[in-house]
């Protein structure tokens, strides 16, 4: 600890000052009970819902887009299905489920304080949830969209009454790294340094509407040259569909994803992973088949998808795709030794086409999907199943290395599921078992209990085969979504003791009984949590987070003769945060933490890492707000790297990591011109002590700054 001392010695005088007048805040907030400010908004609690995200969770931008298009549009407790309501992290699947028993026991909801007379649902889960849920005043729409074959609007009903939103977003790095150098001799990239995004959405209420959302990466070209297939923006993505019409329960022609189940064999939206939300997060219901809009190029299928109610108990969904991929192509050399036929090595999920090698990936295979799903839906449980077929225009061939040695490969893949849901009066039942084509089997099961509003938690046990393969599944795991080569077991818990105090608790215990990519054979480890939130007014909350992982990593051994052997090594990285949010007024918010990281193995002394940022929201009037973020860091190496979630413009997401030692600053201003006319704008500001070059490859940029601005035009009309 003394090498970390000294290092963050400067910081500290810099910050203590922040840090004093926040220990204050809390202090004194706790203790003047008669300073209640004059707002009880609960909006500065985004970041805990969006930190549920796994933080290599490929589809967090999907949900951070979902939440804040339900603050636009919040789901009406009185009609809202089991599926829709469980979307939202603080509730979850059961605690839906118990909404939706209790609405169907004792009526519609008189207003959403109401929601804490639903059996396990807390005063703080109400809070969190807040933002995201309404009542709808009309008793007429109330009955029909309860209903389950809702009666069809009219064409002009649905055209007169659609609302629009348009973004229109710029951004770009101020600090341009050396792949947008003029000089040709060498590699460069092919467009402008500029990220270019549009999106135009239509809505009548949330039974039909469409999509259209088109973007451009730094680097990529910016063009109309339909010859060459480039239509200025590298990626566009749209759709159209209808809900609840009638037997129809959704119809979306363009692009789509199908979530199902516990994602073992179908998920391909934003799935929550482990975090504070220690037992709501972690247990899935999937929705089934519903509008895709994001900027993720992968997860996403496209075509036409559909699903009917055969009765009001029984649905049927059906699904076709047929999109490109990307991929490396490899000439594979026939009997005769002659190349002449071709196969992909490997797909690249990266999005990016800025180079000319990563042009020549771009859309290189094709993929057919073909694939449906019934489900029956009893008063206190849920069955259901759903297969797939997936056939690929051009073979695809195992790596050569060890942890490839059980991939897929060939041109035809297939998986069925079956899953299952069953509630109790105090706890539930959970499961999902998969198979694919080549035999194997991977399940993934487990159960809820509560004990009235004081404690709840969730067991989950998962076995994915060394040799399983789900294209397109995401399931619950250590690796969330990467569903092969993993067992174990999670146990989580939540004790609300008091309306002010809650306690998140969870241990994983897993194993990974093949080699992975780095690891060059079986290996296994653990991870555990604890974090005790307290909430003494609607005004001021704080909560300490005790973290701790250990996991078997790849090494290199010497021997005498200096022949490296490959070998595994424990690594443990232990991580303890403070973190306190505390509203002055309604137009005054502040939010502030500490964070410290400990990373040590067997064989190298320990390294540390520390961060701490104070964050201002300062709401000047009913059109104009501000946020304020001073952070700064100090780390060792990458092991002991620091996240801290940002706010960002209006549906996005950042959670950047920080390694080595600086300071960041950014400020985020929105003003509302006119009623439904946003206009934002983003500067930060990154700074690296002792560096002289800040980034690599062709980011790499001289000096040791980095900075960026963002830009966003949001109408709605």
């Amino acid at each position: 600890m003394d090498q970390m001392t000294i290092r963050i010695v400067v910081p500290i005088k810099i910050v203590g000052p922040t840090l004093f007048l926040s220990l204050c805040a809390v202090i004194g907030a706790s203790t003047l009970l008669a300073q209640t400010p004059d707002s009880l908004s609960i909006g500065f609690d985004e970041e805990a819902i969006l930190e549920s995200i796994d933080e290599q969770d490929g589809n967090a931008a999907q949900l951070a887009e979902l939440l804040q298009s339900l603050i636009d549009n919040p789901l009406d407790i009185n009609t809202a299905t089991s599926e829709a309501l469980s979307i939202i992290p603080p509730i979850g699947s059961e605690l839906a489920h118990r909404i939706i028993l209790y609405r169907q026991q004792n009526g519609s909801f008189k207003s959403v304080t109401d929601l804490q007379l639903v059996p396990g649902l807390s005063v703080m889960v109400l809070l969190q949830a807040r933002p995201y849920v309404t009542i709808d005043d009309n008793p007429e729409d109330i009955t029909d969209r309860t209903s389950r074959f809702p009666s069809a609007p009219g064409f002009r009903e649905i055209t007169s009454n659609m609302r629009f939103d348009l973004i229109q977003r710029l951004s770009r790095r101020l600090n341009l790294g050396r792949g947008f150098d003029d000089d040709t001799s060498r590699t460069t990239y092919a467009g402008s340094p500029q990220r270019v995004y549009t999106r135009l959405k239509g809505a009548f209420e949330r039974r039909a509407g469409f999509n259209i959302t088109l973007e451009k990466d730094p680097g990529e070209k910016f063009e109309w040259n339909p010859g060459n297939g480039s239509y200025a923006f590298d990626h566009s993505t749209g759709h159209v569909f209808l809900r609840d019409y009638g037997r129809l329960r959704s119809l979306i022609v363009g692009d789509y994803v199908a979530n199902f189940g516990q994602g073992l064999g179908l998920w391909q939206g934003s799935a929550s992973g482990k975090s504070r939300e220690s037992t709501s997060s972690v247990v899935r219901s999937g929705p089934g088949i519903t509008p895709y809009g994001s900027t993720d190029e992968n997860n996403f299928f496209r075509g036409v998808g559909a699903t009917v109610l055969i009765t009001p108990s029984l649905s049927a969904s059906s699904f076709y795709s047929r999109r490109s991929l990307d991929a490396s192509v490899v000439a594979m050399q026939t009997t005769a030794g002659v190349e002449d036929e071709t196969a992909i090595s490997w797909l690249t999920t990266t999005g990016l086409h800025r180079t000319p090698h990563e042009i020549s990936l771009k859309d290189a295979l094709r993929e057919d999907v073909i694939g449906g799903a019934l489900e029956y839906s009893f008063t206190n449980s849920i069955f259901g199943a759903n297969s797939y077929r997936s056939r690929f225009d051009q073979p695809i061939v195992k790596g050569k290395r060890i942890d490839e040695i059980f991939e897929f490969s060939g041109t035809d893949f297939a998986l069925s599921s079956f899953y299952a849901r069953a509630f109790f009066v105090d706890y539930s039942l959970f499961g999902e078992v998969a198979r694919d084509n080549s035999g194997t089997v991977a399940a993934v099961g487990g159960f809820t209990a509560r004990a009235g509003r004081i404690a709840r938690a969730v067991v989950i046990a998962r076995y994915y085969p060394r040799d399983f393969t789900s294209l397109h599944g995401h399931a619950f795991g250590e690796r969330n979504g990467i569903s092969a080569n993993e067992s174990g077991v999670y146990t989580g818990m939540q004790v609300v003791p008091s309306r002010t105090l809650r306690i998140d608790a969870y241990f994983d215990q897993f194993t990974f009984p093949w080699a992975r990519f780095g690891v060059p054979r079986p290996s296994d480890g653990y991870e555990a949590l604890i974090s005790v939130q307290h909430k003494p007014r609607r005004w001021l909350s704080h909560y300490v987070q005790f973290k701790s992982k250990t996991k078997e990593a790849g090494t290199g051994f010497f021997k005498p003769n200096r022949i490296e052997l490959d070998g595994v090594i424990e690594e443990t990285r232990q991580s303890v945060r403070w973190h306190v949010d505390y509203e002055f007024s309604k137009r005054l918010k502040t939010r502030t933490r500490t964070e410290g990281v400990r990373f040590l193995t067997g064989d190298t002394n320990d390294e540390f890492g520390f961060l701490l940022y104070q964050d201002v929201r300062w709401v000047a009037t009913g059109r104009i707000t501000l946020d304020w973020r001073l952070l700064f860091f100090d780390t060792d190496s990458f092991n002991t790297r620091v996240f801290a979630y940002e706010y960002d413009l209006r549906y996005t997401f950042a959670v950047p990591a920080f390694s080595g030692q600086g300071q960041r600053a950014y400020i985020l201003a929105g003003i509302e011109a006119i009623d439904g006319f946003l206009i934002q704008a983003k500067f930060g500001v990154t700074r690296f002590e002792n560096e002289e070059t800040v980034g690599s490859g062709l980011d790499e940029t001289k000096g040791n700054t980095l900075s960026e601005l963002r830009l966003q035009l949001f109408w709605r009309f």
